[in-house]
């Protein structure tokens, strides 16, 4: 045997060992051990949760925190790759596409690894004392195994989908057709979505049954549309700002082979290229004219590949450099505290645009460019457009900021068409989404189903 093999030879007997059925209870006593407590002060006896993913929905869980209901704690996400690195097949990728997978010893690695959880699940209800445990979103690949096994071992795993804020009706055909391609499915025991939508989206598309799916509306509204919302209020400061919220060339469903990253197109040749051009050259030139605004951008994504977009298409269109213009930055400020400061808002198909109008803040809505043209089917709230103020061109966009600046208001939308947004698209405009996010957990924890929609005895 050839000594470069002897590593690999190693690697895969130490691999089988590790994922021998009997240590699964070690490993789950190891997880309950290496647990980051999320919210310490819960009271003793909060319904205890297993948090995945915590990274990637902090406002959310902060929400859920808030109701003094449960005690979260986030599972070693090291660990988790290292049990998730014991099935893996050395020497082959895996489909990028996880439920297109065909090859057989994949599909029995699959297997193995889901029944491995199961049997470690007993030792997390028992050594963690957990109900349940939560992620953000039905489908992060690491995650599969984790939710069928878990399930499967008795430890209901319950995904808070907080996707689907922008999506109505007429994308519904194009999405289920997806996961129908797809063949998208959650693993595990039950879903809470935010609208009506999501939860027609997921049952048509067969990714998880219409009976085990529930509307609880969107967490991180809660801190938005609560009586005690920090964020309704702008403090004194010595500066104004405007805040564009960032968006790419694929937006509203459009999806094309040729990207150079996620949200942009190979060759500026698909999506809403002359409308990103505008509105971002469009704050610059704001910038240069109003030098005592503060004019902020924030990507969705605070990725290297995002800010260059911005940067490159600034200086291939004004000759400058974003940087030679000290009152136009980027920025990672959380969204809510963008809008708090902010005198107006611009966003395209965006959430943040429900958020600016619920703290009523002057917003901006450019719809030109492709958005009026090629693509006009794929802008979104097409039934809500007199809550915004649409900017029908770069120049229109321009005045809008300027009438803004000068004091005039925007917007002036009857509240109970704010309140029908609300109902369309966050499901629920009451603030109240974390108590019922805790009634699907306490019933889920205690083997019950919840009700498709949970209403609260005083819900909106």
């Amino acid at each position: 045997m050839s000594l470069a093999l002897v590593p690999n030879v190693l690697k895969d007997a130490a691999k089988w060992l590790l994922r021998r059925p009997w240590l699964a209870p070690f490993f789950g006593w190891l997880i309950a051990r290496r647990l980051t407590p999320l919210n310490p002060d819960a009271p003793s006896g909060a319904l205890r949760v297993l948090v995945f993913s915590d990274f990637r929905w902090r406002q959310d869980l902060a929400a859920l925190a808030n109701t003094g209901c449960v005690s979260l704690f986030a599972i070693d996400r090291e660990l988790m790759f290292l049990i998730n690195a014991f099935f893996s097949l050395r020497g082959r990728e895996v489909h990028e596409s996880y439920f297109l997978e065909e090859y057989p010893k994949e599909l029995e690695r699959r297997a193995e690894h889901s029944a491995f959880i199961s049997r470690l699940a007993p030792a997390l209800k028992r050594h963690g004392g957990f109900g349940c445990a939560v992620t953000a979103a039905i489908h992060y690949r690491q995650e599969h195994p984790w939710a069928e096994g878990l399930d499967r071992g008795g430890l209901p795993f319950v995904a808070l989908h907080k996707e689907f804020t922008v999506i109505d009706r007429r994308q519904l055909r194009e999405r289920v057709a997806r996961y129908h391609e797809t063949r998208q499915r959650f693993l595990g025991s039950h879903v809470c979505v935010s609208n009506a939508v999501g939860r027609q989206l997921f049952a048509d598309g067969g990714v998880f049954p219409e009976e085990q799916t529930t509307v609880t509306g969107l967490l991180r509204m809660d801190h938005l549309l609560g009586p005690a919302s920090p964020y309704r209020e702008r403090p004194a400061q010595a500066r104004r700002q405007v805040t564009l919220f960032s968006f790419g060339h694929l937006s509203g469903g459009l999806h094309a082979e040729e990207r150079r990253s996620h949200y942009f197109t190979a060759h500026d040749h698909y999506g809403f290229v002359e409308l990103f051009r505008d509105v971002h050259v469009g704050m610059a030139e704001l910038a240069l004219a109003h030098p005592d605004v503060d004019f902020v951008i924030k990507p969705k994504n605070i990725e290297d590949w995002w800010i260059r977009e911005i940067e490159a298409i600034v200086e291939q269109v004004l000759g400058r450099s974003l940087a030679s213009i000290p009152n136009c930055r980027v920025v990672e400020t959380p969204a809510p505290e963008l809008i708090r400061d902010s005198t107006a808002v611009i966003a395209f198909n965006s959430t943040v645009l429900l958020e600016s109008r619920l703290l009523d803040r002057d917003t901006i809505f450019p719809v030109f460019a492709e958005a009026a043209g090629a693509h006009s089917e794929n802008v979104l709230f097409p039934e809500f457009r007199d809550v915004f103020a649409i900017a029908e061109s770069k120049q229109h966009l321009t005045t809008l900021v300027e009438r803004s600046l000068a004091g005039e208001r925007l917007n002036d939308s009857p509240p109970h068409r704010i309140e029908e947004l609300c109902r369309t698209y966050i499901g629920y405009g009451d603030g109240r989404t974390a108590e019922r996010v805790v009634k699907v957990l306490e019933l889920v924890s205690a083997g019950q189903r919840p009700d498709g929609r949970l209403l609260l005895d005083s819900a909106a």
